[in-house]
C-alpha cells in the first residue's frame, strides 16, 4: 500500500506533476468547452423564439406584415442577437436564417403570419430547436413548422404531429441537412 507521505513526495518530483498538469488542463478545458456548446444549443434556439416575439412586436399595430423580410430584420435589428455579415443573418449555429414569406421573400400586402427558417441544421442542431418550447405567452403565435429532411413532416396543434414536439417524435422527423420553417401569425 502507498502511504500518503510517498505519494506526496512524488509529487514534488518535476517528471509527475507534468502528467497530473495535463490531465488538470484537459479537464478543466473539456468542461469550458462543453459548458459553452450546452449555451450555444440553447440560444441557437432561444435566438428563434425571441426573433419571432421582437417581430411581433415591431408589427402589432399594422394591419398585417407586409414588407416583411431579413432585410427588414437586420434594418430594424430584430435579430434577437444573431450575427450578420453581407446582408445574411445567422444563428448561434452559424447557420443563415431567412424571415418572411415561406420561401423567404418579402411577406406581400394582406399577409397575416411570417415564417423563420432555418437551414443546413445538423440532425441534433434540428432536434434541439424544433423540440424546444418558450414559455406560452411566446409560443402563443406558433401555427406550426414544417420540418424537410428526408422526409417532410409538418407540426401544427392538435395534429397528427401535434404540437409541443417531444424529443423522440423531433428525433423521428429530423436528419442532416434539416431545414425547418417556423410559421407564425
Amino acid at each position: 500500500m502507498i502511504k500518503i507521505a510517498d505519494f506526496a513526495q512524488k509529487l514534488k518530483s518535476p517528471k509527475a506533476i507534468m502528467p497530473l498538469a495535463a490531465l488538470i488542463i484537459v479537464l478543466l478545458l473539456s468542461l469550458i468547452w462543453s459548458g459553452s456548446q450546452e449555451k450555444a444549443d440553447i440560444k441557437g434556439a432561444e435566438q428563434l423564439w425571441q426573433t419571432a416575439e421582437n417581430i411581433r412586436k415591431a408589427f402589432r399595430l399594422k394591419p398585417n406584415y407586409w414588407g416583411l423580410n431579413t432585410a427588414l430584420v437586420l434594418k430594424d435589428k430584430l435579430g434577437a442577437d444573431m450575427p450578420h455579415k453581407d446582408g445574411k443573418l445567422y444563428n448561434a449555429w452559424g447557420k443563415e436564417v431567412l424571415v418572411g414569406a415561406q420561401n423567404g421573400d418579402t411577406v406581400m400586402p394582406g399577409q397575416k403570419d411570417f415564417y423563420i427558417i432555418y437551414d443546413n441544421l445538423s440532425k441534433d442542431e434540428c432536434v434541439l430547436a424544433i423540440s424546444f418550447m418558450p414559455d406560452n405567452q411566446q409560443s402563443l403565435g406558433l401555427l406550426g413548422l414544417v420540418v424537410e429532411s428526408a422526409l417532410k413532416t409538418e407540426f401544427v396543434w392538435g395534429g397528427e404531429n401535434a404540437l409541443p414536439i417531444d424529443k423522440k417524435a423531433a428525433a423521428q422527423a429530423c436528419g442532416d441537412n434539416s431545414k425547418v420553417l417556423w410559421h407564425f401569425e
